[in-house]
């Protein structure tokens, strides 16, 4: 499969993983329900206007990737990584991290890694191309 093609899968993969859930919050009912614990949980959309990078970044990454703009691909790149572990850490150590954000902090790794090898790559090609020329 082609690298843009992949790369824009991934981002789309992101995209609607920003609907998933991202933490859970529970709270007892004290004597309301018999003292029951109910449970709830955030996605991106509950999050707030920086939750919007999450969905926004992807789509930055996609565009760059199909276009063939590497700077700007690796500058969405490691956007993308560290909005995720802005909201990833905090909620890592309160063990209340769910499915959505663990899997879109995955795929910011994975686009991280993917967008510095085609880098180096390039650079590597490019400067065997100045060696025979």
């Amino acid at each position: 499969m082609e690298k843009r093609t992949v790369d824009a899968i991934l981002s789309v993969i992101s995209i609607f993983l920003w609907f998933a859930p991202f933490n859970s919050i529970s709270r007892s009912t004290g004597l309301f329900f018999n003292g029951t614990t109910i449970t709830g949980y955030q996605s991106g959309q509950h999050l707030g206007a920086f939750a919007l990078l999450l969905l926004l970044i992807p789509l930055a990454y996609a565009y760059f990737s199909w276009n063939s703009i590497k700077p700007l691909q690796k500058i969405a790149a490691y956007a993308q990584l560290a909005a995720s572990l802005i909201f990833f850490i905090p909620r890592a150590f309160g063990s209340n991290v769910r499915y959505g954000l663990v899997f879109i902090t995955a795929i910011a790794a994975i686009m991280v890694f993917r967008s510095v090898g085609e880098t180096e790559q390039s650079s590597v090609i490019e400067a065997q191309s100045a060696q025979t020329n």
